[in-house]
C-alpha cells in the first residue's frame, strides 16, 4: 500500500513539473522568421518611398536585395508609389503576406500581414502595438462599396439590385483615386473595416488596371486569415498560386482580367454574388463563338471554323 501511495505521489509531482516546464516554453507561431524578415524589408522599402518619393526602381531594388533566399518557396514582391508588397509563395499556397502603405501624418507607414494559418493583423503606425485584423463590418446602417474610378452602366446595375432586391440597406460609395490605380487600395481599405466590398468589373464592361497575380495572392492570403474572400464577380476561385507559377502574364488575356475582382466577407459572399452576377452577366455561347470567329477573321485564316457540342457533334446555324 505504502508503495502504490508513493508511486502515486511521485507521479503527481512528475506531471506538475512537466506542465510548468512546458509553461515556460515559447510557442513560435508557424512562419514567424520569415514574417519577421518579409516585415523589415517592406517597411524599410516604404521608408525610402517617403524619403525619395516617384523613385520606385530604388525601393524594388533594395527590397530584393534585403529578401535572402527561402528554403520553403520563393519570394515575390510589387512596388509603387503608394504599396509595397512582399508574399512567400511555396507551389501550393501563399505562406507569408505583408503589404506596407505609405501614410500621408507623420512620416510613416501602416501595415498588414498575415502567415497561413497564423491570423492578419494591422498596424496602423509604428508606435502602436499590432491588432488582429477584421475584415468588412465598416457601417452597421450601410453597405459601404469600394469601386473602381471608371464607371458603367452595369455598375449602376449593381447599385439598383443591392437596394430593390437586397437587404434594403442604404448605400455608400467610396471610389479609387484615379484611372491609372490598381484595387490594392480597396482591398486594403476592406481589410481594415473602411468597405464591406470592393469590386472590380471585368474588362468586358469596363477596362481598368487590374493588379498581377501576386498582388492578388498576398490579399488572398490577408482576407482569408481575417474571416474575407477574393474571388472573380461570379464567386469562382481565381486560382492565383497558379496565376503566379506562369512564366508570361498578359493582364488583357487573364483569368482575373475575365472574371473581375471581388472581396467581402466569406458570410457574405453568396449576397453579393447574386448582385453581381445579375449586373455582370456571363457571356452566352453564341458570344463565345462570336469571339472566336472574330480572332479567326483577324487572324485570316482560311479554314471554315466549325462549332461543335460537348460531344463533338457539329452545331448548324
Amino acid at each position: 500500500l505504502d508503495g502504490s501511495e508513493g508511486l502515486k505521489d511521485f507521479m503527481a509531482v512528475s506531471w506538475a513539473m512537466t506542465f510548468a516546464l512546458l509553461s515556460l516554453i515559447e510557442v513560435v507561431p508557424a512562419w514567424n522568421h520569415e514574417l519577421t524578415i518579409a516585415r523589415t524589408a517592406a517597411k524599410a522599402a516604404t521608408k525610402l518611398l517617403l524619403e525619395r518619393p516617384g523613385e520606385v526602381h530604388f525601393a524594388r531594388q533594395q527590397l530584393e536585395t534585403a529578401l535572402p533566399s527561402a528554403t520553403s518557396g520563393r519570394w515575390l514582391t510589387h512596388v509603387e508609389s503608394r504599396s509595397v508588397v512582399v508574399l512567400l509563395l511555396s507551389p501550393r499556397e501563399a505562406l507569408v503576406s505583408v503589404v506596407c502603405q505609405p501614410t500621408q501624418s507623420g512620416g510613416g507607414c501602416l501595415t498588414a500581414y498575415a502567415t497561413s494559418e497564423g491570423g492578419a493583423y494591422v498596424q496602423l503606425t509604428e508606435a502602436e502595438e499590432p491588432k488582429v485584423a477584421s475584415a468588412g463590418d465598416a457601417n452597421r446602417h450601410a453597405n459601404v462599396l469600394h469601386l473602381p474610378a471608371g464607371w458603367c452602366v452595369q455598375l449602376e446595375e449593381l447599385l439598383i439590385h443591392l437596394q430593390d432586391t437586397g437587404l434594403g440597406m442604404p448605400i455608400k460609395l467610396t471610389r479609387t483615386g484615379s484611372q491609372q490605380s490598381s484595387c490594392a487600395d480597396g482591398l486594403l481599405d476592406l481589410m481594415l473595416g473602411r468597405a464591406d466590398l470592393h469590386v472590380a468589373p471585368p474588362s468586358r464592361f469596363l477596362q481598368q488596371t487590374y493588379p498581377p497575380p501576386h498582388v492578388l495572392c498576398a490579399f488572398e492570403l490577408l482576407l482569408e486569415e481575417c474571416g474575407g474572400s477574393l474571388t472573380d464577380v461570379y464567386g469562382d476561385a481565381l486560382d492565383l498560386v497558379a496565376a503566379c507559377a506562369e512564366p508570361i502574364y498578359v493582364e488583357s488575356s487573364s483569368r482575373i482580367a475575365r472574371g473581375g475582382v471581388l472581396a467581402c466577407l466569406d458570410c457574405m459572399r453568396p449576397y453579393f454574388v447574386r448582385a453581381l452576377s445579375s449586373a455582370f452577366p456571363r457571356k452566352s455561347a453564341l458570344e463565345r463563338f462570336a469571339d472566336v470567329a472574330e480572332i479567326h477573321q483577324s487572324q485570316r485564316i482560311q479554314r471554315p471554323i466549325r462549332f461543335v457540342d460537348e460531344d463533338g457533334e457539329e452545331l448548324k446555324p
